[in-house]
């Protein structure tokens, strides 16, 4: 429908719901950016990688970089149903305000009463019954370019009417991550888009970190999602793209993603980088 407000709607978010995984299991100490894992194609019969032969051995970081669903089932099962909770409520997810624009709370996004064990591990890759908005995961991404400090999301900056104005002051913000857990899913954000299934957002000239997503909805039709910032040296934009009926986050949304942040970037006349990676990256 053309009257949806899509950028409020809620949606199952696919893997870029593996930002928050991964971010709160860094936080908590139960992973690092090094640990390995395997992967053999699937965890059990529902919870398969896309890469059918499996990835093999691979650390966290590569595992985000190219979105193997059983590799972040096993990290979902090791933070925890209350630990990943605890994030998704600081993280704003079962809230949907936005400074200057009232958006009624939807009761579909508690997702407290459904994290059963296999509900863990479907929505530790974004599925089950799990929905988020563009803004919140654009809120998300803001909090990791902005040193683990969650601001929530302003619309209007104020009001004016005849004979006075308003302005609605920004959020203040509050401490969500560590600077040190933000820098590290910085880092696997640009992984995925220089050498993982984020490649086809890449903006040529800039390095830039995203994260794809494709969620299933129950039929044929699937959401086709890409989330992410640049420039990756000082980030100054975030990108959220949401396609429905997309045929895959990397090629429905990445190559939005990618022209979007040409387009801004360009306008800004910011000196290109020589390398699509940073320096020191975990692989």
């Amino acid at each position: 429908s053309s009257f949806v407000d899509r950028a409020f709607a809620p949606y199952p978010p696919g893997s870029v719901f593996k930002i928050l995984v991964a971010a709160a299991a860094l936080e908590k100490g139960v992973v690092k950016p090094e640990s390995r894992f395997g992967c053999r194609g699937s965890l059990d019969p529902f919870v398969p990688c896309w890469q059918r032969a499996g990835h093999g051995t691979l650390t966290l970081a590569r595992a985000f970089a190219v979105s193997c669903n059983p590799v972040f089932a096993q990290v979902g099962l090791t933070l925890g149903k209350s630990r990943l909770l605890s994030y998704y409520h600081r993280c704003d997810f079962t809230e949907r305000w936005v400074v200057g624009y009232p958006v009624p709370r939807d009761p579909r996004q508690d997702v407290s009463r459904y994290l059963h064990p296999h509900n863990l591990i479907n929505q530790s890759v974004g599925q089950g019954p799990l929905l988020v908005t563009p803004v919140q995961v654009a809120a998300l991404v803001n909090t990791l370019v902005n040193n683990g400090v969650y601001v929530r999301p302003r619309l209007v900056k104020g009001f004016r009417w005849r004979g006075g104005a308003e302005e609605l002051p920004p959020d203040r913000g509050k401490r969500v991550f560590s600077p040190a857990t933000a820098a590290q899913v910085c880092q696997m954000m640009a992984l995925s888009v220089a050498e993982g299934t984020g490649w086809r957002g890449g903006a040529e000239g800039w390095r830039c970190g995203g994260k794809t997503g494709t969620a299933e909805t129950g039929n044929k039709n699937k959401i086709a999602w890409f989330a992410g910032y640049a420039p990756a040296e000082k980030p100054r934009y975030v990108v959220v793209v949401m396609v429905e009926n997309g045929a895959s986050g990397a090629t429905a949304a990445g190559p939005v993603f990618k022209e979007i942040v040409e387009s801004l970037l360009s306008q800004e006349n910011l000196p290109r980088a020589a390398s699509s990676l940073p320096a020191k990256m975990v692989k």
